[in-house]
């Protein structure tokens, strides 16, 4: 019984660790773009400079921290290649579920404002779709779900299908770190929606990067 309580406590503790390293990254990206006066959201000649600043620290600050906890050594956070066959089922399921979830918050009334209204949609598709997401992966998939990796052992199942703890963690964190960039625009019942479909996705891009050991289907 000793045993058992030890080890959830040091599963806490080291879910507790790992969000405040998420929320550390986090924050040096905002404090980075506060000192050169960017705002992510405000119109501008060059909107992308904002999402650019703030990816791109959490990316490095990321890596950096890998770099630490791993004493050198990143591939036990996901740096590593797979092949295209491990690609496929992540990137099908997840465009299928991705796309439910975008119909549905597209077809549901709000008074939403344009939160990338400044963009150019081939800006949204570099620094929004891409470069952001692949920053977030590394932050989240990487550094957090790679730091909880020794509670892969501890798990649920749901419609069974194993989740463990790090999978879940990181797909928490995932969906409630767009609560305040997007609250604001989306209005309570629509961000709820998107936290939910953005949960699913986490789980998703979580469960291949353990399955695989890889961010690359993330």
């Amino acid at each position: 019984m000793s045993i058992q309580i030890s080890r959830i406590v040091s599963a806490v503790g080291r879910i507790a660790v790992a969000t405040l390293l998420g929320l550390f990254v986090l924050a040096v990206g905002a404090t980075v773009i506060t000192l050169l006066k960017i705002s992510p959201e405000s119109p501008s000649t060059t909107p992308w400079l904002g999402p650019f600043y703030m990816h791109s620290t959490m990316l490095v600050m990321s890596v950096l921290l890998m770099l630490i906890l791993g004493k050198g050594k990143i591939s036990s956070y996901g740096f590593k290649w797979v092949g295209v066959g491990e690609l496929k089922p992540a990137v099908l399921l997840s465009f299928g579920i991705g796309t439910v979830g975008a119909l549905i918050l597209a077809l549901l009334p709000s008074q939403e404002t344009a939160t990338f209204g400044e963009f150019t949609f081939i800006q949204i598709v570099i620094f929004i779709w891409f470069y952001a997401s692949i920053c977030e992966e590394i932050l989240i998939r990487g550094l957090i779900q790679g730091y909880l990796a020794p509670f892969v052992d501890r798990y649920f199942v749901i419609f069974k299908l194993r989740l463990s703890l790090p999978v879940i963690v990181g797909a928490l964190f995932f969906s409630f770190m767009h609560i305040m960039p997007l609250g604001a625009s989306l209005g309570v019942f629509k961000l709820l929606i998107f936290l939910f479909f953005a949960a699913i996705l986490g789980i998703i891009a979580g469960y291949y990067r353990e399955k695989t050991g890889s961010l690359v289907p993330a």
